[in-house]
């Protein structure tokens, strides 16, 4: 199964945008060619918190590339 697609801030909109407007969950779905699921969800977090940003995720971001990470490897061993 291939990895999920993520809709971009504008595609999110959008999609609100035309379930609000009536068209059904399916269709916008296919019009932005990812599963049911990734609209279904983002309408449950539309609904419940009036925004369609992703939310933020935890944990400090990585302060080495992943040359350095190879480099620290063959160092330790």
């Amino acid at each position: 199964m291939p990895p999920r697609r993520k809709l971009n801030e504008f595609e999110r909109g959008r999609a609100v945008a035309w379930f609000q407007d009536g068209v059904p969950k399916r269709e916008v779905a296919r019009r932005l060619h990812v599963s049911i699921s990734v609209i279904v969800r983002l309408i449950q977090r539309f609904t419940a918190t009036g925004r369609v940003q992703e939310r933020r995720r935890p944990g400090l971001p990585k302060k080495t590339t992943p040359r350095e990470d190879r480099l620290i490897e063959q160092l330790a061993l």
